[in-house]
């Protein structure tokens, strides 16, 4: 049986949440975790006035890895305007003042 060290040895990264090697496990011999998918959620618009409001969105889960976040928005479920992105990590949250929006401002979602 071969040890982790003729793995990392190799270039294998185990400290990433892709691959797992235990003694226990797969009689030694690394096996693949899986994919954790990014995860975000649009949060409601705050300080809403007659001509700007803040569009806000949070990175629930990063899937390991740092994500280019962003937010688009438009008068309806058609968006069309999407923001700068920001790189975050789960757990934090990102969001941009817009003014000279509509008072009609309808939809907002993350772009992942």
């Amino acid at each position: 049986m071969k040890t982790e060290s003729t793995f990392t040895d190799a270039g294998w990264d185990f400290t990433t949440p892709i691959w797992y090697i235990g003694a226990a496990f797969n009689n030694g011999y690394p096996a693949f975790e899986g994919v954790v998918l990014p995860t975000v959620t649009t949060d409601p618009a705050t300080g809403r006035g007659t001509i700007a409001a803040t569009i806000n969105g949070t990175l629930n889960q990063d899937g390991g890895e740092v994500c280019e976040c962003g937010l688009e928005w438009g008068l309806d479920t058609g968006y069309g305007v999407i923001t700068l992105t920001e790189k975050k990590t789960t757990g934090e949250s990102f969001s941009e003042m817009k003014s000279f929006l509509p008072l009609r401002l309808e939809s907002t979602r993350v772009v992942p």
